[in-house]
């Protein structure tokens, strides 16, 4: 079954209280604002009627010692796929690849915790790897339903490189992102459980 992968529409966000919480709804529309603001894509897997994961692609690392050290280029952020293991997770990474490549990035990032083991092993195998300076801290907050911040989070990191091969911007890649367009961004077959 194919798995595919979108820009983040404003009727997703019923699907996306479905499939990550309620309370979560202030954090997607934060992602989905970057998104309108032009500075990066709030990438969603599944189809119109089922999220099965996310991912936010920036335009330009949240990390200053990252910026400091190689410049801008995009990084992804707060990956989730459910269930893990079926082959989500790595379409998601290839679509926003796909969609940075098509931008002119030669270079993606991230920063995945140093406890998540799954999640290293998963972009290790995709051809990423630590990018030299050491750690980053990923500090996030934890908002109550009524966006009220309940809790801040500083989370170790090791933050983690992959070079892009240049790709041509096709339609294929762009016209998700073109108002009252739907097709999908990238689709990627699903692995069978």
């Amino acid at each position: 079954m194919p798995i595919a992968v979108r820009a983040c529409t404003p009727d997703d966000f019923v699907r996306l209280a479905a499939a990550f919480g309620a309370g979560r709804l202030a954090h997607h529309r934060a992602r989905y604002d970057l998104q309108e603001r032009g500075e990066g894509w709030y990438l969603l897997a599944g189809d119109r009627a089922e999220v099965l994961g996310r991912v936010t692609l920036s335009f330009q690392s949240k990390y200053s010692g990252v910026r400091t050290a190689f410049g801008d280029f995009p990084e992804m952020n707060g990956l989730e796929a459910d269930p893990p293991g079926h082959g989500t997770g790595t379409a998601i990474i290839r679509a926003a690849e796909d969609a940075a490549a098509a931008r002119g990035a030669t270079t993606i990032g991230l920063a995945v915790g140093v406890d998540n083991a799954g999640a290293q092993r998963l972009y290790r195998r995709l051809g990423y790897a630590d990018w030299g300076p050491g750690r980053v801290c990923d500090e996030w907050t934890e908002p109550d339903a009524g966006g009220t911040v309940t809790a801040i989070h500083r989370d170790p990191c090791d933050y983690l490189i992959k070079e892009l091969a240049p790709r041509a911007a096709t339609r294929s890649v762009l016209c998700a992102y073109a108002p009252n367009e739907s097709a999908c961004l990238h689709t990627e077959r699903r692995r069978r459980s």
